[in-house]
């Protein structure tokens, strides 16, 4: 605030003969009138927000749910994946490394992990499952 450092400065050297108490003395009124003053600002520009429910939809979808049994080398698995009506696909699935969603996902060898394409970019041969690094 350029307008406090004006003041100030003009406070501190007065055109004719002043008490250095009394100059002090405004020179902390000062101070303290700009600290008020930005302290204030906050309450006076902050931005008012309400929000309320414009709508609250539900429906019931009916889905069909595929009990699936993953295998891969010696292991097996039981995977439930769910078909929504109306849909030409199966929802995706989620990667157990980063959460992501996955159409196309990859196995681990050791304990059949889901993973996306990002964390197995070359699903050839041992992947090296980042789920199963994070359990160890």
């Amino acid at each position: 605030m350029a307008y406090f450092a004006d003041l100030i400065v003009e406070a501190r050297a007065p055109r004719r003969r002043a008490d250095p108490k009394a100059v002090e003395a405004k020179v902390a009124h000062l101070m303290a009138e700009r600290n008020a003053k930005l302290e204030a600002l906050p309450a006076r520009f902050a931005a008012k927000v309400t929000c309320s429910v414009a709508a609250l939809v539900s429906a019931e979808v009916p889905a069909a749910l595929v009990s699936l049994r993953l295998r891969r080398r010696k292991e097996s698995r039981d995977l439930v994946v769910r078909l929504p009506a109306g849909a030409s696909s199966l929802d995706r699935l989620l990667c157990e490394a980063c959460g992501a969603a996955t159409a196309r996902p990859a196995a681990c060898d050791d304990r059949l992990h889901l993973l996306c394409e990002a964390c197995a970019p070359n699903a050839q041969g041992r992947i090296a499952c980042p789920a199963c690094a994070k359990r160890r």
